[in-house]
């Protein structure tokens, strides 16, 4: 593939740049079930779960291939941190690490997500010794079917509570939920209100918390 090729040629030459100043991390990688719906269309994924669930899985497993054949193309470029490598989040871990999304989750429940996506989901992050699977807050439902594996290793939470109706004082059970079972990295604007919030009631192991901007009570 020409664009798999001009990417791995884009990481070496970020890789040549960096001079070991900076940790190169993998490029922003759409998972499983947005590669599907990115291929055959939004709604025709939807229907294809009940119209041909065996072409699907097909589709899935395609997309699943392609992903890890990309994902660990940049793996084998990316220089290694005291053994370990960073998240796309900033977070180092010791050892290869990959990070993958189910944004299109948001449109299936969680017995389809579980059935159709999350063992693809799976096998991607037993593929590298540590694992992130990037949710938006508004779409949290699949929560306790990321829960019910060992993989991922964490669960990272994009903050959308200026366009859904979640706020941040919704979201504290979910995540106390979350770190009980696996780290938690929780990203996004919120107030200095909500961001004392989380940390007077989440617990400290486990957690990282990022925010550039704090917006006004």
């Amino acid at each position: 593939s020409p664009w798999l090729a001009l990417l791995l040629e884009s990481t070496r030459h970020l890789v040549e740049e960096s001079g070991g100043r900076y940790q190169v991390v993998q490029c922003l990688q759409r998972g499983p079930i947005d590669l599907v719906s990115a291929l055959l269309g939004h709604s025709e994924m939807c229907f294809a779960v009940y119209d041909d669930p065996t072409g699907l899985r097909s589709v899935v497993e395609f997309c699943t291939s392609a992903y890890l054949e990309v994902a660990r193309a940049q793996d084998a470029i990316i220089p290694r941190l005291d053994g370990g490598v960073c998240t796309p989040f900033g977070v180092w871990a010791p050892g290869s690490v990959v990070k993958t999304q189910c944004d299109v989750s948001s449109s299936v429940s969680a017995q389809l997500y579980e059935e159709f996506f999350f063992p693809y989901d799976v096998e991607i992050c037993k593929s590298f010794d540590y694992s992130v699977v990037h949710l938006h807050s508004g779409y949290l439902h699949t929560v306790d079917v990321l829960l019910k594996d060992k993989y991922p290793s964490a669960i990272q939470v994009s903050l959308d509570t200026g366009s859904t109706p979640h706020t941040v004082h919704d979201l504290i059970p979910v995540f106390q939920r979350i770190l009980e079972e696996k780290p938690l990295f929780v990203q996004g604007r919120m107030t200095p209100r909500e961001l004392d919030e989380i940390l007077e009631q989440l617990p400290a192991r486990g957690l990282y918390v990022s925010t550039a901007t704090l917006d006004e009570d």
